[in-house]
């Protein structure tokens, strides 16, 4: 049985899939288990059996016990709550955030709009642990209102927490220290770790010390985050084996040379690597590593043989055990497969290999392998600058940067005029690095945007990346790699290609808030288009101590997170409808990421200065900017396009919005921008006979829109309206509601059914909204 534990964490894993998706657990089950003891050419009974004992046991742990017991005990009239602050507090602008554990266990998710720069000073005295008493509303969290968006309520209920609590005012003077633990008091000196480092060291390097030495990456520049994730070295930040295993070195041979016998040394280890795990934040990624070397100290001390293999599976089921949802956890995921891979290929790697180089070549390679179909699930791309960079930056870290940041942390608090000549230098090495980064993720060539595969390619290209691995294994011809390195790049081919194969169009209203942002695709992806971007207006927070580090942009979170989701590597057009924030807002980050064909802009005689810098930067990154007015029209396919307004004439920047007139997916559409009561007039004179089947409401279903002559004119079966929740306009009108329900027009809202999905293919149609009702 030595090194085949693996086999029950993988069924572990298969009773967690079955209690989430059903068969599918199963089928994964029997293909991943069956086939790898057939390849391990042992019909081994009792492993056999003790894998279907797994798999129905965290079936059930999971279904049963893990699932019925995360419910909420609390309802949304109670006001007033005395808890724990069971996290450290994060204070970012003019927002608090923390976790607030209650008596009877259950935990909200805190967040505080703070005043004035007087009370944000007294909230800073606020720290793990304190007991607090509050008055404020419960509300539940969002739920994902976009399709591929990150779904907060789901993320949230996977920690048990199930309120997010506002509340009506907070101040230290109303929190206490009291009943403070052991785990209080490591989370109160990570605190002041982290106090420290913001205290210390330079402004542009804060985030990454304090990632490194504290896995905490808030203080992270957010274009700096990016660079790292998308060139895929973000593990880099992560506390992982790496940090562990210099730390555990260093206090192993430091403790021996002081004279402390290797049995107890092992023992201080073994004591110390929990709390290091809680100090270093208790991500997947330290958990494993931790957890990990704990099980082979044990063995070490013990003198008992222990497969690497058994040692992660054991630590894989344990936390599986505590917490069955860390499964769903990116960080999890990651940290056990590329772990897995590496235990698995370590002999084969020492073998075929024999300088350091090539053998961090063929470490790297068989990280970034095993790790690419996951990525692009949750990320949708991949850097083909990933490889070289982690062949640089992996010993860069490990030799230079993580003993400067641990060694320069050490003497801050002993010897702090050395230590600010290392800080000096650490700075120097960062400045020089992250520009390089910086520049590199600014090219344009090397990023492959794939889309995200669906759970059958996923599996797909981890067969190939396995059969890949055997052929390696098994000999050193270069021929063994032709038949995997095709069937892998066949693969790649059907992920990138297969929306040209598709004979299914869809036309999405998305959830943008109070704007607009329509996408339109047509069957075997002839053309991509794009009406308007959204954008979220801003009410001027001047004040420096109200600054966040990372405000919300509708077309960077929003907007390119879909495009980047359906695999849309070139928009052919892009419609502005006016030159109104709420709808073009989002157009710069969508130029920057996306090749734009060309964008339509509303013909008009003058522009704010918005558009004009907005059109100008378009113009210098080289897309096409066309005006256009009423008798534009063009045809893709069975597609037709008739630009209706504006003529020109308009008296007010709403009235010029573009109208477009449209047969897609054998429907007829009219999407109207912000058009009015007068433009909506002259659309009747103009065009007499015009009747459509989806109506997109102008302005956000105002009361200056959508009246009753232009409704009973056009006659729609459907009326969609692009609409922010509570906005402070009140739209949609109630009196624009109440009339297309007196007429039967079937209303869909993106402020109720968040983004909105036609699909077609052929005669067959279909309607999806985001938020489930």
């Amino acid at each position: 049985m030595n090194g085949k534990y693996y086999l029950l964490a993988l069924s572990a894993i298969a009773g967690i899939i079955c209690s989430n998706q059903g068969m599918t657990g199963f089928l994964i089950f029997f293909i991943i288990i069956l086939s790898l003891i057939c390849l391990n050419q042992k019909k081994n009974k009792k492993l056999i059996l003790c894998a279907f004992i797994l798999t129905f046991f965290f079936f059930f742990l999971t279904s049963e016990y893990t699932l019925k017991r995360n419910i909420s005990n609390l309802n949304q009239s109670e006001t007033t709550f005395v808890g724990k602050i069971s996290s450290i507090p994060v204070i970012d602008g003019d927002r608090i955030s923390f976790l607030f554990q209650l008596s009877d266990s259950e935990t909200l998710q805190t967040l505080y709009y703070v005043k004035n720069e007087r009370e944000k000073l007294d909230l800073k005295k606020i720290t793990y642990g304190m007991t607090c008493y509050v008055e404020g509303e419960l509300r539940p969290p969002s739920q994902a209102t976009n399709f591929y968006a990150f779904d907060y309520q789901q993320y949230l209920s996977q920690q048990g927490i199930h309120w997010i609590l506002t509340p009506r005012t907070l101040s230290s003077r109303k929190c206490l220290t009291i009943d403070v633990t052991l785990f209080d008091q490591l989370q109160k000196f990570r605190q002041q770790g982290l106090q420290k480092i913001e205290e210390n060291y330079p402004e542009s390097i804060i985030g990454i010390v304090s990632a490194l030495a504290y896995g905490e990456r808030r203080d992270i520049d957010s274009e700096l985050l990016s660079a790292y994730q998308s060139l895929g070295i973000i593990h880099l930040l992560a506390v992982s084996g790496l940090h562990v295993g210099l730390i555990v070195t260093s206090l192993f041979f430091l403790l021996i040379r002081v004279g402390i016998t290797r049995e107890r040394t092992i023992e201080i280890l073994i004591i110390l690597l929990p709390i290091y795990m809680i100090v270093a934040g208790a991500a997947p990624s330290v958990i494993r590593a931790a957890s990990m070397t704990i099980v082979v100290l044990l063995a070490l001390r013990f003198r008992k043989a222990l497969h690497p293999l058994d040692g992660i599976s054991f630590v894989c089921l344990l936390l599986l055990f505590i917490n069955p949802y860390y499964l769903f956890q990116l960080g999890f995921q990651l940290s056990f497969i590329v772990s897995f891979a590496l235990i698995v290929s370590a002999s084969t790697v020492w073998l075929k290999y024999t300088n350091y180089f090539s053998r961090l070549m063929a470490i790297t390679m068989i990280s970034q392998l095993v790790s690419f179909p996951i990525i692009l699930y949750h990320f949708y791309e991949i850097s083909l600058w990933s490889l070289p960079l982690n062949l640089f930056f992996i010993p860069f870290v490990s030799i230079f940067i993580l003993p400067a940041c641990l060694l320069s942390l050490l003497l801050v608090s002993v010897l702090e005029p050395l230590a600010h000549i290392f800080i000096i230098g650490l700075e120097r090495l960062l400045h020089i690095a992250h520009s390089l980064l910086l520049y590199i993720d600014g090219m344009a060539v090397g990023h492959l945007l794939f889309g995200k595969p669906s759970i059958l390619i996923l599996c797909i290209f981890y067969c190939t990346i396995f059969y890949g691995f055997i052929c390696w294994e098994r000999g050193n011809g270069r021929r063994r790699y032709i038949k995997p390195l095709v069937l892998f790049v066949l693969v790649c081919f059907i992920q990138w290609y297969s929306p040209y194969l598709s004979a299914s169009g869809e036309v999405t209203v998305l959830d943008v808030g109070q704007g607009d942002s329509i996408f339109i695709e047509l069957p075997y992806r002839k053309a991509v288009y794009l009406i308007d971007t959204g954008g979220l207006v801003g009410f001027g927070k001047e004040e420096r101590w109200q600054k966040r580090k990372k405000e919300f942009e509708v077309g960077r979170d929003i907007v390119l997170p879909y495009l980047k989701a359906k695999g849309i590597r070139k928009l052919d057009r892009i419609i502005l409808t006016h030159g109104h924030y709420d709808h073009i807002g989002g157009t710069s980050a969508v130029i920057g990421n996306v090749k734009i064909d060309e964008i339509l802009y509303s013909y008009r005689s003058d522009f704010n200065d918005f558009e004009k810098e907005l059109l100008a930067f378009a113009r210098k990154e080289g897309v096409q900017v066309r005006f256009i007015w009423e008798g534009e029209q063009w045809e893709v396919s069975d597609s037709q396009f008739y630009a209706v307004a504006p003529t020109g004439k308009e008296m007010t920047i709403n009235d010029s919005s573009i109208v477009l007139f449209a047969k897609i997916g054998g429907l007829t559409w009219l999407f109207t921008g912000d058009l009015e009561e007068q433009g909506e007039r002259r659309l009747i004179s103009a065009y007499p006979a015009l009747s459509v089947d989806v109506l997109k409401v102008g302005h956000h279903g105002s009361r200056t829109s959508s009246t009753v002559e232009f409704i009973d004119h056009i006659t729609p079966k459907m009326a969609i309206i692009s609409v922010g929740r509570n906005n402070r306009f009140g739209h949609p009108h109630g009196e624009v509601i109440d009339y297309f329900n007196e007429q039967n027009i079937k209303v869909m809202r993106t402020d109720q059914d968040g983004a909105i999905r036609f699909q077609f293919k052929g005669n067959k149609r279909s309607i999806e909204r985001a938020v489930k009702h």
